[in-house]
């Protein structure tokens, strides 16, 4: 059944999203089911959330990032009951007039990574963007080259 999510952001009303539902996702969730459903892929340095309708019957339907420090707040307004799912996990119920906040955590968590990491190599192999090999540079231009973590 079609769910009715109203969307706030630092308090202020966005839109009430008629539809499956809606994904909230960080940079490190991004590119699962936020990036299956529509959504954008947040590169490890941006720091926001992906805010993306799920099979949406409204005209504005498109997704949006918004600041890490914004307050997220999703009032839920239909008539029955909804799960809230976390990582493909339910981890709740939802009620008529139930609110879910999102918000960034107070602790960071540190990952650990051996070597440099190039999210863009690790990107176009794991979605297999590689179906014309032949189209890749050999190298890299020096001129872009040098620019990498220059900003």
């Amino acid at each position: 059944r079609m769910i009715d999510i109203e969307l706030y952001v630092d308090g202020y009303y966005v839109n009430t999203f008629p539809g499956d539902g809606l994904i909230v996702a960080t940079s490190r969730g991004s590119t699962a089911y936020c990036m299956a459903a529509g959504g954008p892929i947040l590169t490890a340095g941006v720091q926001g959330f992906a805010i993306v309708p799920i099979s949406c019957h409204s005209p504005i339907r498109t997704p949006m990032v918004v600041a890490e420090s914004a307050k997220i707040d999703l009032l839920f307004k239909s008539r029955y009951d909804a799960s809230i799912i976390l990582d493909g996990r339910v981890t709740g119920e939802l009620a008529p007039d139930d609110v879910v906040r999102v918000r960034r955590g107070e602790n960071l968590c540190r990952l650990v990574s051996v070597g440099e990491a190039d999210f863009y190599e690790a990107f176009r192999t794991k979605f297999n963007f590689r179906i014309r090999p032949d189209l890749e540079p050999v190298r890299v231009p020096e001129s872009i080259g040098n620019a990498r973590g220059s900003r």
